[in-house]
């Protein structure tokens, strides 16, 4: 199932989100467990165990706008509105989601923006998912694209409910400044505002159904 929500806005940004719930089965296997006399000893009992597998994807994109970035510069970090696993039905992703973002991060004498991905206001037990940021142009089509394969743990206590890059884009190639000599690129930025996309994998608990069959 697809939903999709109204746009969330305020003076500084705005953010819309689209939650997919995907099931999938799998089946493995039959294992023959082998034959059992009965007590009257006049049958076998064959026995076979089949059992299927079942997971849940969630995948959850959030399309976040930063209007008038350049004159957020100055800020320490600036939050996306947050997404509530309550509000949505997503109770395999217990707890509100949220990206911070700083807009300028001093890392061995470069700047950069930072983006990060936090859960908070969490009451169940840690949620397993992975994730990407991208830069959208104003045409939808991504310019930056960061993608990690591997999946993160998120707690609920700090720090390791919140996980995401510190140097996600240095500012020099959000602005398009080249270095010396070299003609000047375009900026990420589009009318003078941030579009950042994150895309989301939950992995739902593993749902195991067993069916014991006797064939006489």
């Amino acid at each position: 199932m697809t939903s999709k929500f109204s746009t969330l806005e305020n003076a500084k940004w705005c953010g819309f989100l689209i939650c997919t719930l995907y099931l999938t089965t799998s089946a493995l296997p039959v294992t023959d467990l082998g034959y059992a006399q009965n007590p009257a000893g006049a049958h076998n009992v064959h026995t076979t165990l089949e059992a299927l597998t079942g997971s849940r994807l969630i995948n959850l994109t959030i399309n976040w706008t930063i209007e008038n970035f350049i004159f957020l510069l100055e800020e320490p970090e600036i939050r996306s509105p947050s997404v509530s696993s309550g509000n949505i039905g997503l109770v395999d992703a217990d707890g509100d989601w949220q990206l911070v973002l700083t807009p300028s991060k001093v890392i061995a004498g470069k700047s950069y923006v930072g983006l990060h991905l936090e859960r908070v206001n969490a009451t169940m037990e840690d949620v397993t998912g992975r994730f990407g940021f991208q830069v959208l142009d104003r045409k939808g089509a991504a310019v930056v694209n960061i993608y990690d394969e591997s999946t993160n743990v998120f707690t609920i206590d700090p720090p390791q409910n919140n996980w995401g890059y510190d140097k996600f884009i240095p500012h020099t190639s959000l602005f398009g400044i080249p270095p010396v000599g070299l003609p000047r690129k375009p900026s990420l930025l589009t009318d003078g505002n941030l579009i950042i996309r994150a895309k989301i994998e939950f992995l739902g608990p593993l749902i195991i159904n067993s069916t014991l069959l006797l064939a006489r």
